[in-house]
Protein backbone atom coordinates (compact mmCIF):
# COMPACT_ATOMS: atom_id res chain seq x y z
CA UNK A 1 0.00 0.00 0.00
CA UNK A 2 2.30 2.74 -1.21
CA UNK A 3 -0.15 5.45 -2.17
CA UNK A 4 -0.84 8.06 0.45
CA UNK A 5 -4.31 8.58 1.86
CA UNK A 6 -7.16 6.14 1.93
CA UNK A 7 -6.78 2.79 0.21
CA UNK A 8 -10.20 1.24 -0.09
CA UNK A 9 -11.18 -2.39 -0.07
CA UNK A 10 -14.60 -3.66 0.83
CA UNK A 11 -15.03 -5.29 4.21
CA UNK A 12 -17.73 -6.25 6.66
CA UNK A 13 -18.79 -8.68 9.32
CA UNK A 14 -20.39 -8.98 12.68
CA UNK A 15 -17.90 -6.46 13.46
CA UNK A 16 -15.53 -5.71 10.94
CA UNK A 17 -14.85 -6.53 9.65
CA UNK A 18 -12.63 -4.32 7.94
CA UNK A 19 -12.48 -1.01 9.46
CA UNK A 20 -13.96 2.39 9.56
CA UNK A 21 -11.01 4.69 9.20
CA UNK A 22 -12.28 6.37 6.12
CA UNK A 23 -13.72 9.76 6.78
CA UNK A 24 -15.78 11.28 4.03
CA UNK A 25 -14.56 9.04 1.20
CA UNK A 26 -15.57 5.86 2.80
CA UNK A 27 -18.17 3.60 1.51
CA UNK A 28 -18.32 -0.43 4.98
CA UNK A 29 -17.35 -3.10 6.35
CA UNK A 30 -15.89 -4.82 8.35
CA UNK A 31 -16.88 -1.86 5.07
CA UNK A 32 -18.44 -1.05 3.50
CA UNK A 33 -15.95 -0.18 1.13
CA UNK A 34 -13.80 -0.60 4.20
CA UNK A 35 -10.16 -0.95 3.66
CA UNK A 36 -6.92 0.19 5.04
CA UNK A 37 -5.39 3.56 5.73
CA UNK A 38 -1.76 3.91 4.81
CA UNK A 39 -0.35 7.41 4.69
CA UNK A 40 3.07 5.73 4.43
CA UNK A 41 4.95 8.36 6.49
CA UNK A 42 8.01 6.08 6.64
CA UNK A 43 9.43 5.87 3.09
CA UNK A 44 10.77 2.44 2.26
CA UNK A 45 8.72 0.61 4.88
CA UNK A 46 6.58 -2.08 3.26
CA UNK A 47 4.40 -4.54 5.13
CA UNK A 48 5.65 -8.11 5.28
CA UNK A 49 2.32 -9.71 6.15
CA UNK A 50 3.66 -10.75 9.56
CA UNK A 51 2.85 -9.19 12.91
CA UNK A 52 4.48 -8.49 16.25
CA UNK A 53 3.09 -9.51 19.63
CA UNK A 54 -0.22 -7.81 20.38
CA UNK A 55 -0.57 -5.01 22.90
CA UNK A 56 -3.93 -5.19 24.67
CA UNK A 57 -5.89 -2.27 26.09
CA UNK A 58 -9.04 -2.11 28.26
CA UNK A 59 -12.19 -1.22 26.31
CA UNK A 60 -15.60 -1.88 27.89
CA UNK A 61 -18.01 -4.64 28.85
CA UNK A 62 -18.14 -7.28 26.10
CA UNK A 63 -16.64 -5.49 23.07
CA UNK A 64 -18.30 -6.75 19.90
CA UNK A 65 -17.36 -4.37 17.08
CA UNK A 66 -14.98 -1.53 16.39
CA UNK A 67 -14.42 1.43 14.10
CA UNK A 68 -11.09 3.10 13.37
CA UNK A 69 -10.94 6.80 12.53
CA UNK A 70 -9.29 10.06 13.48
CA UNK A 71 -12.22 11.23 15.58
CA UNK A 72 -10.39 14.18 17.19
CA UNK A 73 -8.63 15.27 13.95
CA UNK A 74 -5.11 15.20 15.40
CA UNK A 75 -3.69 13.03 12.61
CA UNK A 76 -3.67 9.85 14.73
CA UNK A 77 -6.16 7.03 14.33
CA UNK A 78 -8.43 6.32 17.29
CA UNK A 79 -10.48 3.23 18.20
CA UNK A 80 -14.23 3.23 18.84
CA UNK A 81 -15.62 0.06 20.42
CA UNK A 82 -19.21 -1.23 20.67
CA UNK A 83 -19.82 -2.70 24.15
CA UNK A 84 -22.72 -5.17 24.33
CA UNK A 85 -23.22 -5.63 28.07
CA UNK A 86 -22.92 -1.97 29.06
CA UNK A 87 -24.85 -0.64 26.06
CA UNK A 88 -22.13 1.88 25.38
CA UNK A 89 -19.38 2.98 23.02
CA UNK A 90 -15.80 3.37 24.24
CA UNK A 91 -13.34 5.76 22.59
CA UNK A 92 -9.63 5.00 22.86
CA UNK A 93 -7.78 8.06 21.59
CA UNK A 94 -4.34 7.50 20.07
CA UNK A 95 -1.33 9.15 21.70
CA UNK A 96 1.26 11.03 19.69
CA UNK A 97 4.01 8.92 21.23
CA UNK A 98 2.19 5.63 20.67
CA UNK A 99 -0.43 3.69 22.58
CA UNK A 100 -3.91 4.80 23.60
CA UNK A 101 -5.58 6.84 26.31
CA UNK A 102 -7.85 5.15 28.86
CA UNK A 103 -11.27 4.48 27.30
CA UNK A 104 -13.97 7.14 27.48
CA UNK A 105 -17.49 5.69 27.59
CA UNK A 106 -20.65 7.10 26.02
CA UNK A 107 -24.14 5.61 26.41
CA UNK A 108 -25.56 4.28 23.16
CA UNK A 109 -28.41 1.84 23.88
CA UNK A 110 -29.26 -1.65 25.07
CA UNK A 111 -26.86 -4.29 23.74
CA UNK A 112 -24.74 -2.27 21.32
CA UNK A 113 -23.50 -4.77 18.75
CA UNK A 114 -22.16 -2.75 15.82
CA UNK A 115 -20.76 0.64 14.82
CA UNK A 116 -20.41 2.76 11.69
CA UNK A 117 -18.34 5.95 11.51
CA UNK A 118 -19.72 8.65 9.21
CA UNK A 119 -20.34 12.40 9.22
CA UNK A 120 -24.06 12.54 10.01
CA UNK A 121 -24.49 16.29 10.37
CA UNK A 122 -22.06 17.56 7.74
CA UNK A 123 -19.77 19.41 10.15
CA UNK A 124 -16.60 17.65 9.00
CA UNK A 125 -16.30 15.51 12.13
CA UNK A 126 -16.95 11.77 12.12
CA UNK A 127 -19.96 10.71 14.16
CA UNK A 128 -21.07 7.19 15.07
CA UNK A 129 -24.16 5.10 14.36
CA UNK A 130 -24.70 2.16 16.72
CA UNK A 131 -26.88 -0.94 16.32
CA UNK A 132 -28.58 -1.61 19.66
CA UNK A 133 -30.04 -5.11 19.64
CA UNK A 134 -32.19 -5.19 22.77
CA UNK A 135 -33.27 -1.57 22.39
CA UNK A 136 -34.39 -2.31 18.82
CA UNK A 137 -32.93 0.83 17.32
CA UNK A 138 -30.00 2.55 15.63
CA UNK A 139 -28.62 5.42 17.69
CA UNK A 140 -26.76 8.53 16.54
CA UNK A 141 -23.74 9.60 18.57
CA UNK A 142 -22.71 13.07 17.47
CA UNK A 143 -19.06 14.10 17.68
CA UNK A 144 -18.92 17.38 19.65
CA UNK A 145 -15.33 18.09 18.66
CA UNK A 146 -13.85 18.00 22.14
CA UNK A 147 -13.27 14.25 22.37
CA UNK A 148 -16.84 13.73 23.56
CA UNK A 149 -19.96 12.37 21.89
CA UNK A 150 -23.61 13.15 22.59
CA UNK A 151 -26.43 10.66 22.02
CA UNK A 152 -28.69 12.55 19.61
CA UNK A 153 -31.52 10.01 19.64
CA UNK A 154 -32.35 6.71 17.99
CA UNK A 155 -34.39 5.39 15.07
CA UNK A 156 -36.55 2.33 15.84
CA UNK A 157 -36.12 -0.77 13.69
CA UNK A 158 -38.62 -3.59 13.17
CA UNK A 159 -36.39 -6.19 14.83
CA UNK A 160 -33.13 -6.58 16.69
CA UNK A 161 -30.38 -4.81 14.69
CA UNK A 162 -27.23 -6.89 14.51
CA UNK A 163 -24.88 -5.30 11.97
CA UNK A 164 -24.49 -2.11 9.94
CA UNK A 165 -23.04 -0.95 6.63
CA UNK A 166 -23.02 2.48 5.02
CA UNK A 167 -23.26 3.76 1.44
CA UNK A 168 -25.17 6.39 -0.51
CA UNK A 169 -28.24 4.24 -1.10
CA UNK A 170 -30.55 7.21 -1.73
CA UNK A 171 -28.32 8.83 -4.36
CA UNK A 172 -28.27 12.26 -2.75
CA UNK A 173 -24.54 12.40 -2.04
CA UNK A 174 -24.88 11.54 1.66
CA UNK A 175 -23.99 8.23 3.25
CA UNK A 176 -26.93 6.24 4.55
CA UNK A 177 -27.11 3.18 6.81
CA UNK A 178 -28.13 -0.39 6.04
CA UNK A 179 -29.05 -2.51 9.05
CA UNK A 180 -29.77 -6.24 9.25
CA UNK A 181 -32.29 -7.52 11.77
CA UNK A 182 -31.28 -10.91 13.14
CA UNK A 183 -34.60 -11.90 14.70
CA UNK A 184 -36.66 -10.17 12.01
CA UNK A 185 -34.79 -11.81 9.10
CA UNK A 186 -34.81 -8.54 7.22
CA UNK A 187 -32.67 -5.63 6.07
CA UNK A 188 -33.67 -1.99 6.35
CA UNK A 189 -32.27 1.17 4.78
CA UNK A 190 -32.06 4.28 6.96
CA UNK A 191 -31.68 7.50 4.97
CA UNK A 192 -29.53 10.22 6.50
CA UNK A 193 -31.50 13.48 6.70
CA UNK A 194 -29.99 16.99 6.45
CA UNK A 195 -30.56 17.28 10.21
CA UNK A 196 -28.44 14.20 10.84
CA UNK A 197 -31.48 12.09 11.76
CA UNK A 198 -32.37 8.81 10.06
CA UNK A 199 -35.60 8.06 8.21
CA UNK A 200 -36.59 4.46 7.47
CA UNK A 201 -36.61 4.40 3.68
CA UNK A 202 -37.04 0.76 2.70
CA UNK A 203 -37.00 -2.77 4.02
CA UNK A 204 -36.89 -6.23 2.57
CA UNK A 205 -36.87 -9.81 3.81
CA UNK A 206 -33.60 -11.74 3.87
CA UNK A 207 -32.74 -15.35 4.51
CA UNK A 208 -33.00 -16.58 8.09
CA UNK A 209 -31.03 -14.74 10.80
CA UNK A 210 -28.89 -12.21 8.92
CA UNK A 211 -25.81 -11.61 11.06
CA UNK A 212 -23.45 -9.51 8.93
CA UNK A 213 -23.75 -7.07 6.05
CA UNK A 214 -21.54 -5.37 3.47
CA UNK A 215 -22.29 -2.69 0.89
CA UNK A 216 -20.68 -2.43 -2.54
CA UNK A 217 -21.32 -2.43 -6.27
CA UNK A 218 -21.25 -6.16 -7.04
CA UNK A 219 -22.80 -5.93 -10.51
CA UNK A 220 -20.77 -3.03 -11.89
CA UNK A 221 -23.66 -0.64 -12.55
CA UNK A 222 -22.17 2.11 -10.41
CA UNK A 223 -24.78 1.80 -7.65
CA UNK A 224 -24.37 0.22 -4.18
CA UNK A 225 -25.79 -3.23 -3.57
CA UNK A 226 -26.11 -5.06 -0.27
CA UNK A 227 -24.63 -8.46 0.63
CA UNK A 228 -25.97 -10.25 3.72
CA UNK A 229 -24.57 -13.19 5.67
CA UNK A 230 -27.66 -15.37 6.31
CA UNK A 231 -26.55 -17.35 9.34
CA UNK A 232 -29.64 -19.52 9.74
CA UNK A 233 -29.95 -20.26 6.03
CA UNK A 234 -26.31 -21.30 5.42
CA UNK A 235 -26.16 -18.82 2.57
CA UNK A 236 -25.15 -15.35 1.47
CA UNK A 237 -27.84 -13.10 0.01
CA UNK A 238 -27.12 -10.48 -2.66
CA UNK A 239 -29.66 -7.63 -2.65
CA UNK A 240 -29.16 -5.60 -5.81
CA UNK A 241 -29.94 -1.92 -6.23
CA UNK A 242 -33.37 -1.38 -7.76
CA UNK A 243 -33.85 2.41 -7.48
CA UNK A 244 -32.82 5.12 -5.01
CA UNK A 245 -33.53 3.75 -1.56
CA UNK A 246 -34.88 0.42 -2.83
CA UNK A 247 -33.14 -2.96 -2.90
CA UNK A 248 -34.42 -6.14 -4.54
CA UNK A 249 -35.14 -9.27 -2.52
CA UNK A 250 -31.96 -11.31 -2.10
CA UNK A 251 -30.59 -13.88 -4.49
CA UNK A 252 -29.03 -16.49 -2.23
CA UNK A 253 -25.84 -18.48 -2.75
CA UNK A 254 -25.08 -21.47 -0.57
CA UNK A 255 -21.93 -21.53 1.56
CA UNK A 256 -20.56 -23.69 4.34
CA UNK A 257 -22.40 -24.03 7.63
CA UNK A 258 -23.28 -20.96 9.73
CA UNK A 259 -21.76 -18.07 7.73
CA UNK A 260 -20.67 -15.16 9.94
CA UNK A 261 -18.35 -12.34 8.86
CA UNK A 262 -18.29 -11.22 5.23
CA UNK A 263 -16.22 -8.84 3.12
CA UNK A 264 -16.33 -7.54 -0.43
CA UNK A 265 -13.15 -7.23 -2.49
CA UNK A 266 -11.90 -8.04 -5.98
CA UNK A 267 -9.89 -11.08 -4.97
CA UNK A 268 -8.84 -12.27 -8.44
CA UNK A 269 -8.77 -9.09 -10.53
CA UNK A 270 -11.63 -10.12 -12.80
CA UNK A 271 -15.39 -9.49 -12.88
CA UNK A 272 -15.43 -7.01 -10.00
CA UNK A 273 -16.17 -7.57 -6.34
CA UNK A 274 -16.10 -11.07 -4.88
CA UNK A 275 -17.55 -12.14 -1.51
CA UNK A 276 -15.32 -13.44 1.28
CA UNK A 277 -17.14 -15.27 4.06
CA UNK A 278 -16.17 -16.90 7.36
CA UNK A 279 -18.14 -20.09 8.02
CA UNK A 280 -18.26 -20.63 11.76
CA UNK A 281 -19.85 -24.07 11.49
CA UNK A 282 -17.02 -25.56 9.44
CA UNK A 283 -14.19 -23.29 10.69
CA UNK A 284 -13.27 -22.17 7.20
CA UNK A 285 -13.04 -19.07 5.03
CA UNK A 286 -14.35 -19.25 1.48
CA UNK A 287 -14.49 -16.92 -1.51
CA UNK A 288 -17.60 -16.57 -3.67
CA UNK A 289 -16.09 -15.56 -7.01
CA UNK A 290 -18.02 -13.06 -9.09
CA UNK A 291 -18.75 -14.71 -12.44
CA UNK A 292 -19.63 -11.41 -14.13
CA UNK A 293 -23.03 -12.82 -15.07
CA UNK A 294 -24.89 -11.91 -11.90
CA UNK A 295 -23.88 -15.08 -10.09
CA UNK A 296 -21.20 -16.20 -7.64
CA UNK A 297 -19.27 -19.46 -7.45
CA UNK A 298 -17.88 -20.78 -4.15
CA UNK A 299 -14.19 -21.72 -4.25
CA UNK A 300 -12.51 -24.29 -2.01
CA UNK A 301 -12.72 -23.11 1.60
CA UNK A 302 -9.53 -22.65 3.66
CA UNK A 303 -9.36 -23.97 7.25
CA UNK A 304 -8.95 -21.37 10.01
CA UNK A 305 -9.12 -21.40 13.80
CA UNK A 306 -12.23 -22.39 15.76
CA UNK A 307 -15.28 -20.11 15.82
CA UNK A 308 -14.29 -17.63 13.08
CA UNK A 309 -16.24 -14.40 13.40
CA UNK A 310 -15.42 -11.02 11.82
CA UNK A 311 -12.96 -10.64 8.98
CA UNK A 312 -11.19 -7.96 6.97
CA UNK A 313 -9.47 -7.84 3.59
CA UNK A 314 -6.34 -5.82 2.74
CA UNK A 315 -3.00 -6.23 0.96
CA UNK A 316 -0.93 -6.92 4.06
CA UNK A 317 2.35 -7.85 2.33
CA UNK A 318 2.05 -5.28 -0.47
CA UNK A 319 2.33 -7.77 -3.32
CA UNK A 320 -0.77 -6.49 -5.11
CA UNK A 321 -3.00 -9.36 -3.95
CA UNK A 322 -5.74 -9.02 -1.29
CA UNK A 323 -5.14 -10.99 1.90
CA UNK A 324 -7.66 -11.96 4.58
CA UNK A 325 -7.64 -11.41 8.36
CA UNK A 326 -10.04 -13.47 10.51
CA UNK A 327 -10.97 -13.26 14.19
CA UNK A 328 -10.90 -16.86 15.46
CA UNK A 329 -12.83 -16.48 18.67
CA UNK A 330 -12.30 -20.01 19.89
CA UNK A 331 -8.54 -19.80 19.35
CA UNK A 332 -8.17 -16.45 21.08
CA UNK A 333 -6.29 -15.13 18.09
CA UNK A 334 -6.19 -13.72 14.57
CA UNK A 335 -5.70 -15.89 11.47
CA UNK A 336 -3.85 -14.24 8.59
CA UNK A 337 -4.38 -15.74 5.11
CA UNK A 338 -1.82 -14.42 2.62
CA UNK A 339 -2.86 -14.73 -1.02
CA UNK A 340 -0.55 -16.82 -3.20
CA UNK A 341 0.66 -15.93 -6.72
CA UNK A 342 -1.31 -18.75 -8.29
CA UNK A 343 -4.45 -18.29 -6.23
CA UNK A 344 -5.36 -19.75 -2.87
CA UNK A 345 -3.99 -18.73 0.51
CA UNK A 346 -1.13 -19.53 2.86
CA UNK A 347 -2.60 -19.70 6.36
CA UNK A 348 -0.67 -18.59 9.45
CA UNK A 349 -1.35 -20.05 12.90
CA UNK A 350 -3.45 -17.58 14.91
CA UNK A 351 -1.61 -14.61 16.39
CA UNK A 352 -2.71 -14.40 20.05
CA UNK A 353 -4.97 -11.55 21.15
CA UNK A 354 -7.10 -10.89 24.18
CA UNK A 355 -9.80 -13.43 25.03
CA UNK A 356 -12.52 -14.10 22.46
CA UNK A 357 -11.74 -11.83 19.48
CA UNK A 358 -14.94 -11.09 17.58
CA UNK A 359 -14.22 -8.21 15.18
CA UNK A 360 -11.11 -7.13 13.29
CA UNK A 361 -10.02 -4.00 11.47
CA UNK A 362 -6.91 -3.13 9.47
CA UNK A 363 -5.10 0.22 9.26
CA UNK A 364 -1.66 1.77 9.73
CA UNK A 365 -2.19 2.67 13.39
CA UNK A 366 1.41 3.62 14.23
CA UNK A 367 2.13 5.44 10.94
CA UNK A 368 5.20 3.40 10.08
CA UNK A 369 3.98 2.40 6.62
CA UNK A 370 2.95 -1.19 7.45
CA UNK A 371 -0.66 -2.17 8.06
CA UNK A 372 -1.60 -3.20 11.59
CA UNK A 373 -4.49 -5.31 12.92
CA UNK A 374 -6.94 -4.29 15.65
CA UNK A 375 -9.34 -6.74 17.31
CA UNK A 376 -12.29 -6.33 19.68
CA UNK A 377 -12.15 -9.11 22.28
CA UNK A 378 -15.53 -9.99 23.73
CA UNK A 379 -14.29 -12.29 26.48
CA UNK A 380 -11.71 -10.00 28.01
CA UNK A 381 -13.29 -6.57 27.67
CA UNK A 382 -10.30 -5.42 25.65
CA UNK A 383 -8.97 -4.45 22.26
CA UNK A 384 -5.67 -5.74 20.89
CA UNK A 385 -3.34 -4.02 18.42
CA UNK A 386 -0.97 -6.22 16.40
CA UNK A 387 1.75 -4.10 14.78
CA UNK A 388 2.67 -4.99 11.22
CA UNK A 389 6.34 -5.85 10.71
CA UNK A 390 8.16 -4.08 7.88
CA UNK A 391 10.13 -6.07 5.33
Amino acid sequence: MRAAGLVVMMVAGCGRIGFDARGGTRGDGGGEDGGAIDGDPTPGCAGSGTFAVATTYPAGATPNDLALADFDKDGILDIAVANVTSGSVSLLYGRAGGGYEAPMGFASGGNTLALEALDLDGDGRLDLASANYMAGNVARLVNLGNRTFANAGATPTTGGPYALASADFSGDGTRDIAVVLYDGSAAELLRTQPSGDFAVEAGNATGTNPIAVAAGDVDGDGRPDLVVSQYGANSVGVMRYASPGVLNTPTSFGVSSAPWGIALADMDGVNGLDIVVAASGTETVGVLRNTGTGSFSLQSPVPVGPAPRGLAVADLDEDGRPDVVVASQGAGGIDVLLAGPGGGFSPHAPYPTGQGPNAVAVADMDRDGALDIVSANTGGGTVSVLPGICR
